[in-house]
């Protein structure tokens, strides 16, 4: 029989083992000198758990890393097995323990502020550990703020990523759209009315528009995520069979993008601040439309566009509700306008608040978002939209 000493049992037992363990030159006194009478005196502080099979290695090794292995006869047919620390001991782990803790540790375990206090205090009884601990805490907290607060791709990256790196490309989208859903991401200046009383900028997410089928097309080919989307411009599509799903782009006008992420607009004159960095807390609005790069055969992108977002996120309801009248795709500085698509630049890197936004290449009647698909010598292809999808217009 094998009897282990260890951490998942009564608090009392593992009060007298941790206080036995860190009184070190007593424990290695004892043990050296009478390693009997030490092994039968933890043997008796156990006896009520003989019948328990637990692990001290997870105690002593998370206090002292540096330990080694004991086993010792105790009687017939039973033997004790110790994690001892060495005379040379190393310092507390304090990840270690703060995992076990406050960290992953502690998950699944309904304790209350006291109780994790109370479980640390057991674990680092000597005050000047206890101490230190805190001080690990503290410059723990504020690596993880600094982290947080650290942006994970600067504004010159991002743009410079968007305007020359082969966007379709798992190599490029994977990391981006990670960095682009990111917290710290940086929004991108894009520009402003005539009048320059209104500012534009871009605040990036790859997924804010969806198709407007929203089941996924028959194809055996790969299906790109959703990041890339499609544009069918003409409501009336060829009366192709949707079987396949797939369209053939040379007779389907339209064209193939990356998603950037939502326009917003923000009324200087109201606000009354124009510094970048001064309009974080600015009291910026959604106009409606999400700014896209319009991608060429080979991947990469080839133009600036806005399309308008026809199954806006409502914030009331948590979920995507389609437009009903007429109040769609109105630019905020162009009432009389109103339009599906329009470009309004050629590279990300040539925009900013000092570049007029004018509106060009527009597509007035409302347009089809569809699904893209990969052919076999890797170009990008819509796929089409059935009746069904197109009854949501």
């Amino acid at each position: 029989m094998l009897i282990g000493l260890g951490l998942t049992h009564s608090s009392t037992f593992l009060t007298s083992i941790s206080q036995q363990l860190r009184s070190t030159e007593l424990f290695n006194a004892q043990f050296r000198k009478k390693p009997e009478t030490t092994t039968s005196a933890l043997c008796t502080l156990h006896s009520e758990f003989v019948h328990a099979e637990v692990s001290a290695a997870l105690l002593v090794d998370s206090i002292y890393p540096e330990s080694f292995s004991t086993q010792q006869s105790v009687g017939p047919g039973v033997e004790l097995r110790l994690r001892v620390p060495s005379t040379a001991m190393a310092p507390p782990d304090f990840e270690s323990i703060w995992q076990q803790v406050f960290g992953t540790g502690s998950r699944g375990l309904a304790t209350t502020e006291k109780q994790n206090l109370d479980r640390l205090r057991h674990l680092l009884p000597d005050d000047g550990d206890y101490k230190a601990f805190w001080d690990y805490d503290c410059e723990r907290a504020n690596k993880h703020v600094s982290e947080q607060l650290n942006p994970i791709i600067t504004l010159h990256e991002l743009i410079k990523t968007i305007d020359t790196e082969r966007l379709q490309s798992p190599a490029t989208y994977t990391p981006l759209t990670r960095k682009m859903t990111h917290m710290t991401v940086p929004w991108i200046p894009l520009g402003c009315n005539p009048e320059r009383t209104l500012l534009y900028r871009v605040a990036p997410d790859p997924y804010w528009l969806e198709p407007h089928d929203s089941s996924l097309p028959v194809t055996q080919h790969q299906i790109l995520p959703l990041c890339f989307l499609g544009i069918n411009a003409t409501a009336n599509l060829s009366e192709r069979s949707t079987v396949s799903a797939e369209s053939d782009d040379s007779d389907m006008p339209g064209f193939n993008f990356f998603q950037v992420g939502k326009l917003e607009w923000v009324d200087t004159r109201a606000d009354g601040e124009t510094e970048p960095y001064r309009l974080d807390g600015a009291d910026w609005a959604d106009t409606g439309f999400c700014v896209v790069a319009r991608l060429d055969r080979t991947g990469h992108a080839a133009g600036i566009y806005v399309v308008a977002d026809m199954f806006p996120f409502d914030e009331e309801t948590g979920e995507r509700e389609q437009i009903v009248g007429p109040h769609w795709g109105i630019p905020p500085h162009s009432h009389n306008l109103q339009f599906s698509c329009a470009k309004v630049g050629q590279r990300l890197g040539d925009m900013g608040f000092a570049t007029e936004v004018e509106w060009t290449q527009i597509i007035e009647h409302p347009v089809e978002l569809v699904c893209l698909t990969v052919m076999g010598d890797g170009s990008a292809m819509r796929a089409t939209v059935d009746e069904a999808g197109r009854d949501r217009f």
